[in-house]
């Protein structure tokens, strides 16, 4: 055989290696940049879309000067719907106000139609049923709780409700009132648990 053939023919196979280990590399390389691309956009896009998710309220009434007041507020007709989350004036520590917050799903909305926590663990509280609770994932954290968990709370009296109202829990003695035991049947996440909420919320 010519032997220009056969080194033609060499040069062709080397080339031809050298060639598919290049788009090889090229598309492994390629793959790569696509998923961190496509992953880095996930992650820009993610906390507006648990935003969205968690549909969190526009607008907070607090302590309204009186009933007719804030039913003249709710009949508004840029009102969308309404939702009750009272703050509940219980302390997980039994001889002074703790640094424990805890809120009440007082109606079908709270925590279902809007304020929707992401559920991490277990299920949300199942409505009517005041022995069941959920905690952040901050709270399992620093309380070392878990789904089953008992959680003793000790309530306020309405004497002392009516003094934190007006000066605030400073000087405030122990929780005066009755005691009871939750169950923790759920770990949920929060927007405001992670960052700062990208919205513009008002306070009335």
């Amino acid at each position: 055989m010519d032997p220009l053939w056969l080194r033609a023919r060499s040069e062709l196979r080397s080339t031809w290696r050298a060639t598919v280990l290049l788009a090889l590399l090229f598309a492994i390389g390629g793959g790569c940049t696509l998923t961190a691309l496509a992953g880095a956009r996930r992650t820009q896009t993610a906390m507006p879309r648990f935003v969205a998710y968690n549909r969190p309220e526009d607008v907070s009434l607090f302590f309204p000067p009186s009933p007719e007041i804030a039913a003249r507020v709710l009949a508004l007709p840029e009102v969308d719907q309404t939702l009750r989350t009272p703050f509940l004036m219980v302390s997980t520590d039994p001889s002074k106000f703790g640094s424990t917050v805890v809120f009440g799903a007082a109606d079908a909305i709270a925590l279902r139609s809007a304020e929707r926590p992401m559920v991490l663990q277990g299920r949300l509280a199942a409505p009517g049923r005041a022995d069941e609770a959920v905690v952040n994932d901050a709270a399992v954290r620093q309380a070392h709780l878990h789904v089953g968990s008992r959680v003793r709370l000790y309530a306020f009296s309405r004497a002392q409700i009516q003094q934190i109202s007006g000066n605030g829990i400073v000087g405030t003695k122990a929780p005066a009132g009755p005691h009871l035991s939750v169950r923790v049947v759920g770990v949920v996440r929060q927007p405001n648990d992670i960052a700062v909420v990208p919205i513009h919320q008002d306070v009335i």
